[in-house]
């Protein structure tokens, strides 16, 4: 090896890019270039900055070259915001990864956010993983959500290896000093480099393969992929269901990146270490006596085959002509056909392009054929005349990307469609028999403006939108198109079962739009009954206008106070719905095959035009334990929405006689708004309630309020003391103590299952406990009295405050461009569009509270672990 740049802040990723190397070394990433010829760099130019720097192990990181001719890294759990040299413009990533065009200084977010090594297969799907995980599938491209700030998106990936005991590690090392998740020894949590196999090489038993490394644990892990919908799940190899694909004694053994080389061969990097974790984990005793740059000066590369194979020979792609390069590109090695594709669009020859089209008509391989397309796209090449060819492919996957690439052609491609034989191609792929296909068509349609676009969006919505990953796809791209879709929907010769959920969806979204002609046009519909009764769907799409009207801090009290003549006609036609919805539920027994129907009663009490206070009353006795559960749910969903102080009292009323599940969410729903929270604590303060009911997450909330009057009522009532040392060391003493399992299970259902997850107790918001079985008590001890000693940022506890005047906390799972997704205690999702927020501040402190030693004897703490610890 020879130096080529040194001196840098810890680069962790390198690419080739013209004649020199992109890399990713926080705060930037830069290009650099030797002129000279001498081997070493004299051209060091910053692309972009503004990358969080921090622990190492969480920078930015890089780099995969995409289909879509953008270079994609892994946002490395430390975010920042992102300015382009080129463009000056900024760009936050905070909780997503990225893309970027070096030439042009475009960057973007993308969705997800990937710790080490965001890496894609050979037909341009995405995968990521963290630490605890060997690998998830990234579903949606951020650039297609954004166009949509109304559409709220709960997770843009999908967790793979959802097997028994699928964190599980078969290491053949001797286990080590461990000082961070000391209790993990057997489970992944180094888990980084998730890389798909991408060659013929190792043979057809490989061709859906995902290597992903693990140092700790001195492996290299493999899953093998099956396709569910669209995305996949995953399994361990057949000869691996106890063991890994690479596995080593040496316990200085650290994989820390795997990849399909030019060869055909796995190639993996070995850092060589004998200290893998941050010095920031380690106690500073420990610090002295270990040398933690052991190994510092070594490093392996590896490279692994198939005993007998004949490696690939590496091609020299710099001394070839174009249509050297052109033939090239007919490999089955991802490594060759990529690079074959980048330095075509670098070079933007568009003498290529006809040898690719004519080598796409003869090529038998899948692979070759879909790549052809995205170096056309690259080279702005493209033809419809080929797309409508590449839309009858054999393969499903030069579909879905033929697709993609019509997108190329932007506002016009309706007209081009049109005017050829192509739109016939074009829209027999709603019916494609790949469920793949049909998700990128109703992508692409969103780039269409075209009239037809919006027909064929809604006939694709009539076939799949119950599938909630096209649901969200068709949503994306109904922004131009919502009136057409509605119109479309209201002409069908057949009204008498129109979807109800899709009329709600796209009613909700003409509201946010403020697109007035449409949604009177579609409530003249909701408030005409059909055969002299209404459907389950009229009511459902009502409610979904009322939601959006309430996202809006309004509601069809104001709209009709606001709105013109016309308007106002057309809301006093839904009094019948409302008085229909009334008279239906007062005898609540419903069958099963009703649900969905009474629902869609309950779901409009409370919102109509006439007094509220009956409505409320009807709904607090849906309330009662003797009410189907989906009833009791969407009755508490809809109080939720009422902004009456009378509101609190009414779901008060009830709290003797709730179950478990059902006080929880009354709790977090008082929690919500400062007036009903006073009534909660007063029905505290005057003993109708016990202190010791409200758990201590919700006591936790109330002591952190925003509200100075609430936090001194709270702190009267719940504090605990704040010496947390002293508290600690109180309860040193119950390692001498038996702990009573069962007893320890009641009391775990009651305090720590709203977070927390053993064997088949619980939900799983926190950190897995089940992998801490083998940790002493002491560690135990001091995680429950004193859970801020340290804290994963994933597991800090944020507050947000709506611009409605809802306060939710929890842990934050997703971010999108348009949404974020909370996880409260609980287990409750709830998802937020960004524009609905107003103010969002982290507390820094972990959603697991202080104060158990009000609730939790030092017998009762020996029972707890005993529980958690027990088999």
């Amino acid at each position: 090896s020879t130096v080529f740049l040194d001196d840098l802040s810890y680069p962790n990723g390198v690419m080739p890019w013209r004649k020199g190397v992109i890399v990713s070394a926080a705060p930037e990433i830069f290009y650099a270039e030797d002129t000279d010829g001498d081997g070493k760099a004299d051209v060091r130019k910053t692309l972009y900055k503004g990358f969080g720097e921090g622990n190492q192990q969480h920078r930015l990181n890089g780099f995969d070259y995409g289909l879509d001719n953008w270079i994609y890294g892994a946002n490395g759990d430390s975010g920042g915001e992102i300015v382009s040299e080129l463009t000056a413009k900024k760009v936050g990533i905070n909780g997503r990864d990225f893309r970027f065009r070096p030439d042009t200084g475009d960057f973007e977010s993308e969705s997800g956010e990937t710790q080490f090594g965001r890496h894609r297969d050979d037909w341009g799907n995405w995968f990521g993983n963290n630490n605890p995980t060997w690998l998830w599938h990234y579903v949606f491209a951020e650039h297609y959500l954004a166009r949509n700030p109304h559409l709220a998106v709960r997770d843009t990936k999908r967790f793979l290896a959802n097997y028994p005991d699928n964190t599980r590690v078969f290491e053949i090392s001797r286990p080590m000093e461990r000082f961070n998740w000391a209790g993990a020894l057997g489970h992944v949590t180094s888990g980084n480099s998730p890389s798909p196999y991408r060659d013929d090489l190792f043979g057809p038993e490989f061709a859906t393969t995902v290597f992903a490394s693990e140092p700790v644990h001195n492996v290299v892990h493999r899953e093998v992929l099956e396709p569910d919908g669209v995305t996949f799940k995953s399994h361990r190899a057949k000869g691996e269901e106890e063991a890994e694909f690479l596995a080593s004694t040496d316990n200085w053994f650290r994989p820390t990146m795997t990849r399909t080389g030019p060869d055909g061969a796995l190639y993996v990097c070995d850092m060589y270490r004998l200290v893998l974790e941050h010095p920031e984990w380690i106690p500073i005793e420990r610090q002295q006596v270990l040398d933690l740059r052991a190994g510092a000066d070594k490093g392996r590369i590896y490279r692994i085959y198939p005993t007998g194979a004949a490696l690939h020979e590496i091609p020299n792609f710099a001394k070839m002509t174009t249509a050297e390069l052109v033939a090239s590109i007919e490999s089955p090695n991802g490594w060759q056909r990529d690079t074959v594709q980048r330095l075509l669009v670098e070079k933007q020859d568009k003498k290529a392009a006809e040898g690719l089209k004519d080598l796409f008509k003869t090529s038998k391989s899948p692979k070759t054929r879909m790549q052809i397309l995205c170096t056309l796209q690259g080279l702005h090449a493209s033809a419809m005349s080929l797309l409508t060819e590449a839309y009858r492919d054999t393969d499903a996957h030069v579909r879905e990307h033929a697709v993609r690439v019509s997108e190329q052609f932007g506002e016009s491609i309706g007209h081009r469609l049109q005017s050829r034989e192509g739109f016939g191609a074009f829209r027999n792929l709603i019916n494609d028999p790949e469920i793949r296909v049909r998700f990128q068509l109703a992508f692409t349609l969103g780039e269409m403006k075209h009239a037809d676009a919006g027909w064929l969006l809604t006939q694709l919505a009539l076939k799949d939108f119950a599938n909630p990953h096209m649901q969200t796809a068709i949503m994306s791209s109904a922004v131009p198109h919502v009136e057409m879709m509605l119109t479309t929907i209201f002409q069908r010769t057949d009204q008498t079962n129109p979807p109800a959920k899709l009329i709600e969806e796209l009613m909700g979204l003409a509201t946010a739009l403020n697109d007035q002609k449409v949604f009177v046009g579609v409530l003249n519909k909701i408030a005409e009954p059909q055969n002299n009764a209404f459907r389950t769907w009229q009511y459902t799409a009502l409610a979904g206008f009322l939601d959006e009207l309430e996202r809006d801090d309004s509601s069809l009290t104001k709209l009709n106070e606001t709105g013109n003549a016309e308007l106002k006609e057309t809301i006093s036609k839904l009094d019948p719905l409302f008085l229909s919805a009334r008279e239906a539920i007062s005898q609540p027994n419903f069958l099963e095959s009703q649900m969905e129907q009474a629902i869609g009663f309950v779901r409009l009490f409370g919102r109509g035009l006439s007094p509220r206070d009956e409505d409320l009353k009807m709904l607090a006795n849906l309330l009662q334990p003797q009410v189907a559960p989906a009833l009791q749910k969407a009755a508490f969903n809809n109080l939720k929405k009422q902004k009456q102080k009378t509101v609190a009292e009414v779901l008060l009323s009830n709290w003797n006689s709730s179950a478990p599940g059902l006080r929880m969410e009354i709790l977090n729903g008082l929690l919500e708004r400062p007036a009903w929270t006073e009534v909660l604590l007063n029905q505290v303060e005057n003993k109708a309630i016990p202190a010791g009911q409200i758990g201590p997450a919700q006591q936790q909330k109330l002591l952190k309020h925003s509200d100075e009057k609430i936090r001194e009522r709270a702190t009267k009532l719940f504090s605990a003391s704040p010496d947390r040392k002293n508290i600690v060391q109180r309860y040193e003493a119950i390692a001498e103590l038996t702990g009573n399992e069962e007893h320890g299970r009641a009391l775990f259902q009651q305090n720590c299952a709203v977070c927390h997850r053993v064997r088949d107790v619980g939900i799983s918001i926190g950190p897995e406990l089940g992998m801490m079985s083998d940790k002493p008590a002491s560690v135990f001890v001091t995680a429950i009295l004193d859970p801020n000693q340290a804290v994963e940022a994933r597991y800090v506890n944020y507050n947000i405050v709506t611009k409605n005047e809802r306060e939710l906390s929890g842990i934050m799972t997703t971010e999108t461009a348009n949404s974020i997704t909370l996880k409260t205690a609980g287990g409750t999702e709830e998802t937020l569009l960004r524009r609905d927020v107003k103010e969002m501040k982290s507390s820094g402190l972990s959603l697991m509270p202080d104060g158990f030693e009000n609730t939790l004897r030092p017998q009762d703490m020996a029972d707890l672990i005993a529980f958690i610890k027990g088999k």
